[in-house]
């Protein structure tokens, strides 16, 4: 297993900030690998030039995570008695928290739409339920990248426009942010009403690869439903 040298408080402050999750890696027979990337806190002038220029601020809680780690990754490899598995528990430095272009990504994703119906018809039906059941997203107004995982999708913290009463003068609020994830296939799956809730979420799945699928209408894979089932990281 490999090891980090690292300050006896960053250990600590690691087993807080994972609920004990790192010390369960590090104790658990069968990590044959084990990175753990130690990050320096935002300052407060860091947090809010982020926010001044783009023109939003962030939740309280993901401004207390960045004022603790300017981001987090932990990767993780099992192998033990025939099964293998591999995990990463990871969000992007606040400097790579970017805005995603919504005009261009809905613009792929008709392209794909399209694309999949001339090639593939018999999925028409199915593309038109998927798309019908994402109307109520089409508010979505902001969302910037958290983390970007392979075969799963991005990661986004979400912004909506509240709700204003008919006949109204347009206030342009925000609701508090959500996170949710945009697949490979550009349609988007609401994961958690913050960002604390995510982060738990994270780490209660211990970072499984595409564990994000059981929180959509696809559901989890096959090798991840085995994985979570089996006895690993018990």
């Amino acid at each position: 297993m490999s090891k980090t040298n690292q300050p006896i408080e960053d250990d600590i402050y690691l087993e807080i900030l994972t609920l004990g999750l790192i010390g369960k890696l590090k104790r658990t027979n069968g990590i044959t690998a084990l990175n753990i990337e130690k990050r320096i806190p935002c300052n407060r002038l860091t947090i809010c030039g982020w926010e001044q220029f783009n023109g939003i601020s962030l939740p309280a809680d993901l401004k207390e995570f960045y004022s603790s780690t300017d981001g987090f990754f932990v990767a993780w490899k099992y192998q033990k008695d025939g099964e293998e598995a591999s995990g990463e528990i990871k969000i992007y430095s606040l400097s790579n928290v970017r805005r995603i272009n919504l005009i261009h990504q809905r613009k792929l994703k008709g392209q794909l739409s399209d694309n999949i119906c001339k090639t593939e018809p018999y999925l028409k039906s199915s593309l038109t339920m998927n798309n019908s059941h994402l109307n109520r997203n089409s508010n979505i107004s902001m969302a910037f990248v958290l983390s970007h995982h392979h075969n799963v999708g991005t990661i986004c913290l979400v912004y909506n426009l509240e709700k204003e009463p008919q006949n109204s003068i347009p206030t342009n609020k925000f609701n508090l942010p959500s996170i949710w994830m945009l697949d490979v296939a550009h349609n988007w799956h609401f994961l958690a009403n913050d960002f604390s809730s995510y982060f738990r979420m994270m780490l209660a799945h211990v970072g499984l690869e595409q564990w994000q699928f059981k929180f959509t209408s696809f559901g989890l894979t096959t090798i991840c439903r085995v994985c979570i089932n089996s006895s690993i990281l018990d």
